[in-house]
């Protein structure tokens, strides 16, 4: 009962979260305004206010942290750094997804020749999320030696959630068991 607290009564004080920063913390500077921040980071003085309900956007101080918040990047295209596995080390591979047209491009460079692995191929591998499955395509070596594939997927690129490049058999088109020597995490989004 709110109006019969007995003094030593232990009572819960429910305290509201926090918002979640949709951008990144900025720890306030002199001579900073929101004007200023808002055109230096590419948002807006309504949205850095939105996102820091309680803060006096006349009175800055300097040291308060502040969230910035930044829109999401379009869905049209992204590029992911893949990660070199302890068989190629000095691996370097990049993916480039566009989700508009559906393609993923993928390179790979600094890896042993795939005899190296005794395998003749290097293919780059997308897995479904949901069902485990996984589309290839051969990769290409360039002059410059750096291998290039490019795949088309019947599948929308927004179901996968994996990628990797392995040295394989030419034959081999059901998953990825030669020697993986990049790999990826593809972050899962939304079509919005």
């Amino acid at each position: 009962d709110p109006n019969n607290l007995i003094p030593g009564q232990r009572i819960c004080i429910p305290v509201q979260q926090p918002p979640v920063c949709q951008g990144f913390f900025y720890t306030i500077q002199p001579g900073d305004t929101i004007f200023e921040l808002a055109a230096r980071f590419g948002t807006t003085v309504a949205a850095i206010i939105a996102a820091n309900p309680g803060i006096d956007p006349n009175n800055l101080i300097p040291g308060q942290r502040i969230c910035i918040p930044v829109q999401p990047p379009p869905m049209g295209r992204r590029c992911i750094v893949m990660a070199p596995t302890d068989l190629a080390p000095n691996a370097d591979g990049v993916l480039f997804l566009d989700y508009t047209d559906n393609v993923v491009l993928g390179t790979a460079s600094n890896v042993p020749d795939p005899m190296e692995f005794n395998q003749e191929v290097y293919k780059l591998w997308l897995r479904e999320a949901n069902t485990n499955n996984w589309v290839v395509t051969t990769m290409n070596r360039s002059p410059q030696d750096v291998w290039v594939g490019r795949l088309v997927p019947a599948q929308t690129l927004t179901v996968f959630n994996a990628a990797v490049i392995s040295a394989e058999q030419t034959a081999n088109t059901e998953r990825p068991v030669g020697s993986r020597v990049l790999t990826a995490v593809i972050p899962q989004t939304t079509t919005t």
